[in-house]
């Protein structure tokens, strides 16, 4: 036998398979199908936040991409990173803005890089997640 007779037998036994379990025992095949669909859901959501999560997508176009209405991606977001889309990309907005500004970028550099509209937005988030501004964070971690 070669390579291709083998798959297409291994194929034909997990389908045999399938179809016994299916017959036999109905109820466990179809809980165990729709949670394979389930995962396969929730894979290409991953998927599709790691491939995008920097390129300022918005909701509407990230739930587009996963095949989903908002509201079923918005479900699947957050029972799958444990928070809403908004807070979710916030907190990685924030992470970065860490990064860049311990390595002594101006604040004025990098919030459009992050996806603020202006100056100001970026600033008022940044101390609402942290505390203190942009400019007090670097002043603070320059001593260290």
């Amino acid at each position: 036998l070669n390579k291709d007779n083998n798959t297409e037998i291994n194929e034909l036994k997990v389908q045999e398979i399938l179809g016994y379990i299916a017959f036999k025992h109905p109820d466990i095949f179809w809980k165990f199908a729709t949670q394979a669909l389930e995962d396969i859901k929730n894979i290409k959501l991953k998927q599709v936040i790691e491939l995008n999560s920097n390129s300022g997508l918005t909701i509407e176009e990230l739930s587009f991409l996963c095949d989903m209405s908002i509201s079923t991606f918005k479900r699947h977001f957050a029972s799958i990173y444990g928070v809403s889309p908004q807070k979710y990309f916030t907190q990685l907005r924030m992470e970065q803005a860490k990064s860049l500004l311990f390595l002594q970028k101006r604040p004025s550099e990098i919030y459009f890089e992050l996806g603020y509209e202006n100056l100001s937005a970026f600033s008022n988030e940044f101390k609402k997640h942290f505390g203190i501004s942009p400019k007090q964070f670097q002043k603070k971690n320059e001593r260290l």
